[in-house]
C-alpha cells in the first residue's frame, strides 16, 4: 500500500519535499496533469501558511499531511500541533488582489488561490490540534 501521510519539520526547505509528495500521490490517484500542478501550489500555499504563521518555521514542530479519496472527493489533511493557535478560513476576508497589485506586497494571495481551487474547505481543533481539510472532486 502506498504512504498516503507525510510528516516533516515546519523548515520552509521542507516545502519541496511536501510537493513532491502531492504531485506522486496525485499521479496514483490517475489527476490530469494540469488539476495536479494548481492542486500541489494550494497545498503547497496551505502548508507554508502553517509553518510561517502557527510555527514561526520552528524545526522542532511538525506539520502533517494526508491524501485519500472518499466518496469521490480527494481529501487534503494537514494537522500542526498549535494549542494557542486557530485559523478559520471561513472567518478571512480576502483581500481585494488590485490593491496586491498596486501595493506590489509579496504575499496575501495564497489563500485566494486555495479558495479558487478548492470545492470545499473544513477546519477543526482537536485537541491540541489544528486539523485543515481540503476538498475537491475528482
Amino acid at each position: 500500500m502506498m504512504n498516503r501521510t507525510i510528516q516533516v519539520p515546519c523548515e520552509k526547505n521542507n516545502l519541496r519535499q511536501i510537493r513532491s509528495f502531492v504531485a506522486e500521490r496525485l499521479q496514483d490517484f490517475a489527476v490530469k496533469p494540469a488539476d495536479a500542478d494548481m492542486l500541489v501550489l494550494a497545498i503547497d500555499e496551505v502548508c507554508a501558511n502553517v509553518m510561517e504563521h502557527e510555527q514561526a518555521w520552528n524545526p522542532n514542530a511538525n506539520l502533517e499531511l494526508s491524501i485519500w479519496v472518499e466518496n469521490g472527493r480527494l481529501v487534503f489533511e494537514v494537522q500542526d500541533y498549535a494549542p494557542d493557535c486557530f485559523f478559520d478560513p471561513a472567518n478571512y476576508k480576502c483581500p481585494n488582489i488590485q490593491q496586491i497589485v498596486h501595493e506590489k506586497r509579496n504575499g496575501g494571495m495564497g489563500l485566494i488561490i486555495v479558495q479558487s481551487v478548492m470545492d470545499a474547505i473544513s477546519t477543526e481543533k482537536r485537541g491540541c490540534y489544528n486539523v485543515y481539510k481540503f476538498y475537491k472532486n475528482i
